[in-house]
Parts: C-alpha cells; sequence; structure tokens
C-alpha cells in the first residue's frame, strides 16, 4: 500500500514545462476564456440584442418580460437593462454535431428588478440583484467563416412576442403603465455599446500568452502544494497501515477475537482460561509463548491462535505451510508442530503427561483450507470443538491446582521482559 501512494506522489510530479500536456491544456483553457476581438464581439452583442428584443417590451427606459408557467403569468421589469459581459466557452456535442465551432454566452445584466403578477394585478417592491426565473446567459453560435446568431433554446420560459415587440399581446399589462413602449430600435441601440472590458485585437494574443505563463506558474506551485500536503497526509496514513497489518497486530486481534468470542462464552465453573503465557522452551534455551491455555476436568486445552486470510495450504508432517492471496505467497511454520512444542513446555512445568492436553490450532480469520487437515485444526465453531471433549481426564481436586499454578505463572511474569527475550530466542533459531 505504501508503494502504491508512493507512485501516485511521483506520478503528479511530472514538470509543467512548455511542452508538458498538463500545461498546454491550462493554457488552452485560458484561450478558450479569453474574450474575442472587438469586431465579433459587435456581431455577438448585435446577434444577443437582436434576439432578446423579441422578450422584452420597454417602459420609460426599463425593460419588461414576461414568464409563463401553465396559466401564472408574471412579469419582471428591469432596471438599465444591459449587456456586460461576453465569455467563450465549450460547444455541446449536439452543436458540434451541427457543425458549430464557436460558442460564447452573452450576460444581461441589470441594477435592480420588481415582478408583477396578472393574477393579483400588483407589483413588488424593487430588489437588486437577478430574478432567478430570468436566464443568466444568452447563448451565441456560429458556424466556422458563418454569422452569430442566438440559440432559439436560450428562454424556453419567457415570453416570446416578435423581433420587433408586439403592444397588442400585452395591452392590458400596458395600460397599467403610465408610458408606451418604444419601437424596438430604440431598444437595440439601447443594447449595442462598445464593451470596455474587451482589449483590442492586437494586444488580445500578448494577453493569452501572459495570462497562459503566469496560469502554468500558478498551476506548478498549487501542483507541488497538493503535492506536499498528500505527502504529509499519505506517509502517517501509509505508517499506520503497515501498523495495523503487520503479522503482531494482526496477531493480537486474533487472539482477543478467541479471548472474547470463544473462551469467554465457557461456564466459568467447568473451564478456567489463560492467555499469553511464557514458559521456558523444553530443550533449556530461551522461552516459547502460548497463545490461549483452557483447564478443565475435561483436559488442558493448548491453543494456537491464527488470524490469517486467503487460501491456506500444508499437511500434518509439513515443516512449513503456505498462504496465498491472489498470486502472493507466503510461507510460515507449520502450527501443529509448534503447538505441540507449546504441549511439550506446558507438561514440563506442569508435570503432567502429554495424554491430558489437547492441542488446538484456531485459525480466525477469513482463510480457506485448501488441503486436507486434522480435526484440531479449526476454522468456525471453535466453542463447539472444545465442549466436544466431555469425558473427565482430570480429577476435580486436580484443576484447582493446575489453575493456581498457572495463575502464580501469570503474576509473577514481567510481560514486557518476557517478549523481548522470546524475540531475541526465535531470532537466534531463525539464525541458525
Amino acid at each position: 500500500m505504501f508503494f502504491r501512494l508512493l507512485s501516485l506522489i511521483v506520478a503528479l510530479t511530472i514538470p509543467l514545462h512548455a511542452e508538458s500536456p498538463v500545461f498546454q491544456g491550462l493554457r488552452n483553457a485560458a484561450v478558450a476564456a479569453a474574450p474575442p476581438a472587438d469586431q465579433a464581439a459587435t456581431e455577438i452583442r448585435t446577434a444577443a440584442a437582436g434576439f432578446l428584443s423579441g422578450y422584452l417590451k420597454q417602459n420609460s427606459g426599463n425593460h419588461l418580460a414576461e414568464r409563463h408557467s401553465g396559466s401564472t403569468r408574471i412579469w419582471t421589469e428591469m432596471r438599465n437593462l444591459r449587456l456586460s459581459r461576453l465569455t467563450r466557452t465549450i460547444p455541446t456535442a449536439a452543436e458540434a454535431a451541427r457543425g458549430i465551432s464557436e460558442c460564447v454566452l452573452v450576460l444581461p445584466d441589470y441594477d435592480s428588478f420588481r415582478t408583477y403578477s396578472v393574477e393579483t394585478s400588483q407589483w413588488s417592491q424593487w430588489r437588486p440583484g437577478r430574478d432567478i426565473f430570468i436566464p443568466a446567459n444568452i447563448r451565441v453560435t456560429r458556424i466556422t467563416g458563418g454569422a452569430w446568431t442566438a440559440s432559439p433554446d436560450n428562454f424556453p420560459q419567457l415570453t416570446r412576442f416578435s423581433a420587433h415587440g408586439d403592444p397588442s399581446i400585452t395591452s392590458s399589462l400596458l395600460r397599467k403603465i403610465p408610458s408606451a413602449p418604444p419601437a424596438a430600435a430604440a431598444f437595440h441601440s439601447t443594447f449595442i455599446q462598445p464593451a470596455p472590458q474587451i482589449a483590442a485585437a492586437s494586444s488580445v494574443s500578448a494577453a493569452i500568452k501572459q495570462s497562459g505563463d503566469q496560469l502554468g506558474a500558478t498551476a506548478t506551485f498549487l501542483m507541488l502544494m497538493v503535492i506536499l500536503a498528500a505527502a504529509l497526509f499519505l506517509i502517517p496514513l501509509a505508517v499506520l497501515q503497515g501498523y495495523l497489518e503487520s503479522p503482531a497486530t494482526k496477531g493480537r486481534r486474533g487472539e482477543r477475537r478467541v479471548i472474547m468470542g470463544v473462551l469467554g462464552k465457557l461456564d466459568p465453573l467447568l473451564y478456567q482460561h489463560f492467555n499469553d503465557l511464557y514458559l521456558p522452551h523444553p530443550d533449556g534455551h530461551g522461552t516459547t509463548q502460548i497463545d490461549h491455555v483452557v483447564v478443565s476436568p475435561f483436559g488442558i486445552f493448548v491453543i494456537e491462535t491464527k488470524n490469517y486470510t486467503g487460501w491456506i495450504f500444508g499437511s500434518e508432517k509439513q515443516s512449513q505451510w503456505t498462504q496465498q492471496i491472489y498470486r502472493r505467497k507466503s510461507r510460515f511454520q507449520n502450527p501443529l508442530h509448534q503447538n505441540h512444542l507449546h504441549v511439550r513446555a506446558l507438561s514440563a512445568f506442569l508435570s503432567l503427561p502429554v495424554e491430558r492436553f489437547h492441542s488446538a490450532v484456531f485459525f480466525v480469520g477469513s482463510c480457506q483450507l485448501k488441503t486436507p487437515l486434522p480435526a484440531n485444526v479449526v476454522t468456525c465453531d471453535h466453542l463447539a470443538w472444545i465442549r466436544s471433549h466431555s469425558q473427565q481426564i482430570l480429577g476435580h481436586s486436580v484443576v484447582p491446582t493446575i489453575a493456581a499454578g498457572l495463575r502464580e505463572l501469570e503474576r509473577t511474569t514481567d510481560r514486557q521482559q518476557a517478549a523481548i527475550t522470546h524475540v531475541q530466542t526465535l531470532a537466534a533459531r531463525t539464525s541458525c
């Protein structure tokens, strides 16, 4: 997992030089967003104004539009209506299929508005901002080399009077207004105005290049900041995941599952369990560690816990078993041999014959045993396996003595030092 995260960070550090696809994409975005030149802007505004005039009436310098929703009709009156901004955008797939190569959004802007309900015959108060029901943009497009035209799908909810306005359609409303609407030509002259924010054609290319260079430098800086932030977040995350997936941590989680899910459900009057015991090694060198010991009249259960996933291959006599997760394989010590050593150590410590012990290997992860194994290798129903041993082999007077000896072992063991010694023992045996 850590190497996947590291490779992601390295992939993000590709230099954003002038020929980089990332840099070129950012520059293309800057070019697409650049405003059109003066001549094109005038043509675009003329097309937008001519189109919009068919949806408007004029009153004392203000403009009115009617929207409809079923039988409901609402008028919006706008103060100081103007075409304030032109923004290039990418043609849609449907527009491209019709041969459209350029598209510009024209913003109708105004200072304030009020609405009039035909049903109630009442005006609202003047409000700043925009009426959310009035479209925010006029979409103006053209085919390569053709004329600019506004899309008829711009204002589906507004009433289209005509190209020059039709006073008869709104006569019932206009009688409530002091002055009559002027001719459509006056509306055109009001709308077609030079755009102060549009640069001269000769300076557009230089401005685009400069903005592209600045955008590239800014993008490089932002990308480096993103990479640094990702590293500060991902590295601790990778360390935490490595800790959680380490064999020692997974082993402790597996042991807790056995303690809580199996041993804790046994009848405490018949079964007493002890966990994480350290005993002298049977050969007299170092120590050995036992996951769980259960003392009962039905024998002493010595349990080795394995928290594994994937497929498990092995046999009773093989010295090593194999764990396979997809295509990755790893080997581990035969847990039956490992637990036989534990039985010998506990037998020597308690001075009891090995016939009084039951050796078991409990797999608690989501693994599957892919080869035949003895019945004491258990992957499910661990509690039932313990309870299946119902023949008494230890006297009721012996069980308390054994439990007291193990309890004293727990009390006198320095677990921290015992764990260090045990790790050293394993390291010494591995190196031999």
